[in-house]
């Protein structure tokens, strides 16, 4: 199925499953989904997401200032 994909599509031809579904759950991470249901998606357990997490995304300024007002919001 691969090899089809890329005779279609040659420039995506490096791509790998895998990396498409640590793409989906950094960018799901980034949305405010709790890894839970990042987990129930992506079929990965709890522990794979945290790992993944903790290997690809990168925490910025924006998320900690919505983490704050998160945070605020449950005073």
């Amino acid at each position: 199925m691969r090899r089809e994909a890329a005779k279609d599509r040659p420039d995506c031809a490096h791509l790998r499953f895998q990396l498409l579904r640590h793409t989906a759950v950094c960018e799901m991470a980034d949305a405010g989904v709790s890894v839970p249901q990042i987990a129930s998606v992506t079929g990965h357990t709890l522990q794979s997401v945290y790992s993944i997490l903790s290997r690809y995304h990168r925490a910025t300024a924006a998320q900690a200032e919505a983490a704050f007002k998160k945070r605020l919001r449950l005073e």
